[in-house]
């Protein structure tokens, strides 16, 4: 299954590979490794995340870890999701204010 992760601020898009197997936390982690120059590590949703494109809704599990929940119950077939800056950290009940990554 191929995602594609856009990089609004570079013009830049890249397509990422998941295995059937894959967790959401793998999908995640493959795509820090793509994004490693920008983020920090164990940052997501206090820094960056992804907003799926185009309706910007943001990608967020509920669990206490992401290893069991399969990568196919959000990354769909040929989706396309965009990575950004937060301005503030993500907080239930309130829409994240969203900027791109430098």
């Amino acid at each position: 299954m191929n995602f594609r992760i856009r990089f609004p601020e570079r013009q830049d898009e890249r397509v990422l590979v998941l295995s059937e197997q894959m967790t959401t936390q793998e999908a995640l982690d493959q795509t820090f490794f793509a994004l490693q120059d920008l983020v920090k590590p164990y940052n997501y949703l206090q820094t960056w995340g992804l907003f799926r494109s185009p309706d910007k809704r943001p990608l967020i599990t509920m669990a206490g870890g992401d290893d069991d929940i399969p990568a196919s119950a959000f990354f769909q077939p040929n989706s396309t999701w965009e990575a950004w800056r937060l301005k503030e950290p993500f907080t239930f009940g309130r829409a994240p204010r969203i900027v791109p990554l430098d």
